[in-house]
């Protein structure tokens, strides 16, 4: 009996240990589980981009903001060059540092730098790749 007990304890405390694991990779933001996609920042995941939802053959994804519960932008392509992210979206084009939590947001690519503008277009190209597939 005592070795059923024992085994069974053991058995638990494993599937409990492999749950919490699994809940983890999804997101270390805690309550917006398996609905993210990508967070962002080194130890809070302050930014996520969550799964918004899927019309025809485009996926939409909301870059947020977690800590102030904040939808930056509805996506649909986004690139992590630490630290910042690059996003395509509804409001046009994102850099956001997620370590300092600013972010630069316009529908012209004029706004940003050299640097900036040529990850954008690869953004783009490979986001039109992806719908003739």
């Amino acid at each position: 009996m005592k070795k059923i007990f024992f085994i069974s304890i053991v058995v638990i405390a494993l599937l409990v240990g492999c749950a919490n694991e699994s809940e983890r990779k999804y997101s270390s933001n805690g309550g917006w589980g398996r609905d993210t996609i990508f967070s962002f920042g080194d130890i809070d995941g302050r930014f996520a981009i969550l799964n918004a939802s899927k019309e025809l053959d485009t996926t939409i994804w909301s870059l947020c903001d977690i800590k102030n519960q904040k939808t930056i932008d509805d996506i649909y392509n986004y690139k992590d060059v630490n630290p910042y992210a690059y996003t395509i979206g509804e409001k046009g084009y994102t850099k956001l540092n997620y370590n300092t939590g600013e972010y630069i947001q316009s529908k012209n690519l004029i706004d940003f730098t050299d640097i900036d503008i040529d990850i954008f277009k690869k953004l783009k190209l490979k986001d039109l790749t992806k719908k003739d597939n």
